[in-house]
Order: structure tokens, then sequence, then C-alpha cells
């Protein structure tokens, strides 16, 4: 157990920050002056404090329906919120390089703008007190890896989807208020091929057979937490489950890559994690099951969605791993582990 318990010291010492990494960049010689590029939708901090002055109590009803060889998805989602107070400036909702189709509130239409950063609703738009706005949009999937991301296996043809949000790409996948101390409560329902799973932050409590052949994935309403947390991932994968502890434990990877994958080392490394964390914070594991989903072209090492943590393939190597890979594993595995905690229950205003 000694190479474990190091581990975890590292992940612990290595702090609580965002697990991004980055590839070293390549040398080039500049031979014409350099493009300037449009620069991606923002939110400042400013703007994420006044808005958080006037939303409270949200909550996110999302239907999604993904298909196989598309470009792009369509959806629905039903944003509940308290407005404090009568509005006296528009409202911004968040949604990046998406198209609204429709907007209602209370169930009839009202007025809005759609702009780079998302949609502004109307003073008359908005109650004081409960709103109930519902959007119908579409999207393309996402090739930058930010966003909604698909990815076809050169092995087998195999498509995968998949978010990778952190810190500001929710709203690249649905309208939402993207911001992290704005959080809220997710429900989600996803049609999808027959043979895909859909992996989010709560388990599925429903999947019912389509005539098309799809099948339709309820998931219940998840605890508060941030947009940038909150996952979605979905293919035909390769499942291993672990029901040894008191939080179920699944583990996920693309059939082509499975028989590299190593589970009962995941598995083991997690059990032993959760255990140490759970006594060392004096807090329970928040949620109700813990998804580890290995997918190919992540752009990070890792993302500590809740409950449903992302993991880059090159953890899995095509060879006996050495006592290094394994270290290096168990590490980023606790790392990830530890933001259930902080990160996800206990999350930072900005």
């Amino acid at each position: 157990m000694k190479p474990l318990y190091l581990a975890l010291g590292i992940g612990l010492l290595g702090g609580f920050s965002a697990c991004k990494t980055s590839a070293p960049k390549p040398t080039t010689q500049a031979t014409a002056p350099e493009q300037v590029a449009e620069k991606d939708p923002s939110l400042t901090e400013e703007q994420a404090q006044a808005r958080s002055k006037r939303v409270a109590n949200v909550s996110y009803d999302i239907h999604l329906k993904l298909a196989a060889k598309e470009k792009g998805y369509t959806g629905d989602v039903e944003i509940r919120f308290e407005h404090r107070g009568p509005a006296a400036s528009p409202l911004r909702i968040d949604f990046q390089k998406g198209e609204v189709l429709s907007l209602t509130n209370q169930g009839r239409k009202v007025e809005y703008t759609s702009t780079r950063e998302g949609i502004e609703l109307a003073p008359s738009s908005l109650n004081a007190g409960a709103n109930r706005v519902r959007i119908t949009f579409r999207h393309e999937f996402s090739n930058d890896g930010l966003g909604f991301m698909k990815v076809v296996d050169p092995e087998d043809q195999n498509e995968f989807v998949y978010t990778n949000l952190e810190p500001y790409g929710a709203s690249r996948v649905i309208p939402c208020f993207d911001q992290p101390d704005l959080k809220a409560r997710f429900r989600l329902e996803v049609e999808a091929p027959g043979k895909w799973e859909v992996i989010s932050t709560t388990r599925e409590d429903r999947i019912l057979n389509q005539a098309s052949g799809n099948r339709v994935w309820s998931f219940p309403e998840s605890l508060s937490i941030s947009t940038y947390v909150w996952s979605v991932h979905a293919g035909p994968f390769k499942v291993w489950e672990d029901k040894s502890s008191k939080t179920p434990l699944r583990l996920f990877a693309r059939p082509a890559l499975a028989k590299h994958v190593r589970p009962k080392d995941w598995f083991r490394y997690t059990r032993t994690g959760m255990r140490f964390y759970e006594h060392t914070f004096r807090t329970p594991y928040p949620f109700k099951k813990y998804d580890q989903i290995i997918v190919p072209e992540f752009s990070a090492g890792a993302m500590e969605n809740a409950a449903a943590v992302t993991f880059n393939e090159n953890y899995i190597k095509r060879s006996v791993p050495t006592i290094r890979d394994q270290r290096a594993l168990a590490d980023t595995l606790l790392h990830e582990l530890a933001h259930m905690w902080f990160g996800d229950l206990v999350t930072m205003r900005w």
C-alpha cells in the first residue's frame, strides 16, 4: 500500500486546482504577420457578480436528442429561477455558438435578443419572483476540446460524444447561467442510438426503447452543482462495474481500447481513496455513484465532473504498466476523486 498512500499525499499536496494539462508548443519560424483570431464570448467577474444579485434557486430540465453520423444535436431546456425584484435591465442567459429555435417564459412568447454571448431577455420578459424559461435549440458538436465533443474511433468507426465544460463551456452545450456560484439542480433526458450507453451526474432511473431503435435515458435530479461540473457522455462504451463498497463504481472505455484497461487497479485505487477522504474530511462522499469514463482525444489529463469523471486515454498503457505508470494513474485518480469534495461539493465563487 505504500505507493498508493504516497500517491494520496502527492494528490493532496498538488492542490485542488483545475486538472488541465497542455502539450508542448511546437517551435515554428514566423514568415508572415500573425493573424489575430476573434475572441470567444466570455463572462467577466463583474458581470457574474451582478447576475448573482438578480438570480437564485436555479434548476435545469434538459432534453437532448443525439444521433449517429450527425454533425450536431437538438434539445430543449427549461430553466427555473427566482428573479430578485423588478427587472430594470436585460438578463443574459449564456449560450455560445448555438441557434435558438423558440423561447417562452411561463408558457408565453417573450421578447429576447440573440447575441454572441447568448440570449438577452428584455426586462418586460421577466417576472419578479418565479420564472420558467423554456428554450428549444440546436447546436453543432465541437472539435476544439471544449463544449460537446464528438469523436469517431478509426479502428471500428464507433462514435462517441462527451462534454468538457471547464471553465466556461456549459454554455456551448445548453443555454444556462454559466458561472460557478449559480449552482443548480440538473434533470436530464437523452434520446440516443440503441447501442449507446449514456452517462451523466446521476444514475439513470429509466431506459425506454423506441420504435425507431433508439433508447430514451432519464436521469433524476442532481444535487445543486456548478454548470462546469455537469456532464454528458454517450457512445457504445464497454462497461465494468464494482459493487463491493457502499458507493457503486463504474468504468467506461471504447471497445477497441478495452483489452488494455486494468479495471481492478482503477477500482482498487478508487475504493481506497474514497475511504481515505471520507475519514480525512469527516464528510461522506456526496454523490450516489462514481463513474470514470476514459475517452478518446480528450484535451486535458482529466476533468472532475460531478460523479462522472473524464480521463485521457494516455493513462491506458498498451503493455504492462511500470511502477511509475501505476503511481501516475493513482495520483490522477485520487486527485480527481478529491475534487468531489473540493470543487464539486464546495466550490469557489469565481
